[in-house]
């Protein structure tokens, strides 16, 4: 066990000082509310409220020695383990030959089950030890790992917090922040445009559950079986964004990026151009992609010159396409019918409906996540109550919110109608054949150190 001493109850500290000469601040003094008073013999404060002595149970010469040995690190993993609670061994095998075989530094934040139902100790919140494999990596201090991280060893979270994140968007200043909790979330806080937005994470467990309710790119890397497509097409061209805009009109016509079916090529042809062979591409039903549709339904031939033979020719499809389904009028999706035209690849595609169900190892991706539930304004919050493990898309800003993951954006992160600070940031998400799931986030180009 890597403890200082027999286990034991944890001691109240000073809010103010930190000091543990703490005592009860006279006989009978819960007048406050019904709260016990304190007071503080080194500093004098008096209040209701103390902190317990997180570090008790920790080899502090073997934090120390941890803490000096970071500066030569250029690589970290950071974990958590929960008191009284065996390793997960395979994970932790696995955790030390990736730190092995990449030069890392392993971190382990540890954090205690404040709850008396633990599954392995029923005594578990007073049993000051953690499993003895993880004594050279236990880890309790806050510490800048880089001019734009700061780990936060010493904040404790309770495991069964539902938003573990929740509370501390602004505990670690400009600087993203790593939280140690079982529960894996993650979101982006918005930061004023010349930076990019901060990360808070939490890192997960290497120890087993023990609480109850209470430039070579992606692709080419990971050579992934499916590859999964969220507003491949933005609509620039002719979004109903700038139906109102004659300046931005008068650029786009300057410029020639008002041509639909040049900007649809380009689209097409990026598909193609990052396609392996042996890949499956599923392209969800979003919204800007369905805004081709819905330029064809509102435009008039006759005041778009440049785009006059391609919309007359996109809307003809469209009402030949058109008939009676079981559920009321339907016609055919247009950027579909140019893919089919025009995408080299097209034979490796399967083109999503608008709701339609698609699975890879048991997590749902066919939402794209712009319509949430009952057809209201989608969001993380709202697909992590449906029940089943998602990936959605849309919003720009990745995070996790239960069972519900959300991928960032591909595009440029200033766009024109961006404003105030911003959460976006360039995130992919990876599903891994035993349904676990990883966001890779892509700082300056770079997606991996």
């Amino acid at each position: 066990m890597t403890s200082a001493g027999k286990p034991g109850r944890h001691k109240a500290q000073c809010t103010g000082c930190g000091s543990s000469n703490v005592v009860k601040d006279g006989a009978g003094s819960e007048s406050i509310e019904g709260r016990q008073r304190w007071c503080c013999k080194d500093c004098g404060k008096r209040t209701t409220q103390v902190v317990r002595d997180e570090s008790i149970g920790l080899d502090k010469t073997q934090v120390s020695k941890l803490h000096g040995a970071l500066k030569a690190a250029r690589r970290y993993v950071v974990t958590a383990a929960q008191n009284a609670t065996p390793v997960n061994k395979a994970f932790f095998a696995s955790l030390l030959a990736y730190c092995r075989r990449n030069r890392a530094q392993l971190l382990v934040i540890p954090y205690r089950y404040k709850n008396p139902t633990s599954i392995w100790s029923k005594t578990a919140q007073d049993d000051d030890w953690w499993a003895p494999e993880l004594a050279p990596y236990l880890y309790d201090r806050r510490v800048k790992l880089n001019k734009h991280l700061t780990l936060l060893g010493d904040i404790k979270t309770q495991p069964t917090a539902t938003s573990p994140l929740q509370g501390f968007e602004s505990i670690s200043g400009a600087r993203s922040a790593i939280i140690g909790h079982p529960k894996l979330e993650l979101t982006t806080v918005p930061t004023p445009q010349e930076r990019l937005p901060k990360i808070l994470t939490t890192t997960g467990a290497v120890t087993q559950k023990n609480y109850l309710p209470s430039k070579a790119g992606i692709v080419a890397a990971l050579r992934p079986a499916q590859l999964v497509w969220h507003d491949v097409h933005d609509f620039y061209t002719r979004t109903h964004h700038h139906v109102n805009d004659a300046f931005i009109e008068y650029v786009k016509h300057l410029t020639g990026t008002d041509d639909v079916e040049k900007a649809l090529d380009g689209t097409f042809a990026f598909v193609d151009s990052r396609t392996p062979k042996s890949t499956l591409n599923i392209f969800v039903y979003s919204n800007h992609p369905d805004m081709l549709a819905r330029w064809v339904k509102r435009a008039d031939w006759r005041t778009d010159p440049r785009n006059a033979k391609f919309l007359l020719k996109t809307a003809l499809a469209m009402l030949e396409g058109s008939h009676m389904g079981p559920g009321g009028a339907q016609t055919l999706d247009p950027f579909e019918y140019w893919a089919a035209r025009k995408l080299k690849t097209y034979g490796q595609a399967l083109f999503l409906e608008l709701d339609e169900s698609y699975r890879i190892e048991g997590i749902e991706v066919g939402y794209h996540g712009h319509y949430g539930l009952n057809g209201t304004r989608g969001s993380r919050a709202s697909f992590a109550k449906i029940g089943t493990k998602v990936v959605i898309g849309h919003g720009h800003s990745p995070g996790i919110r239960e069972g519900a993951y959300q991928v960032g954006t591909n595009s440029r992160l200033k766009l024109e109608y961006v404003k105030g600070p911003s959460s976006w940031l360039h995130t992919d998400c990876v599903i891994y054949k035993n349904g676990k799931r990883s966001l890779i986030n892509i700082i300056d180009g770079e997606w991996r150190a």
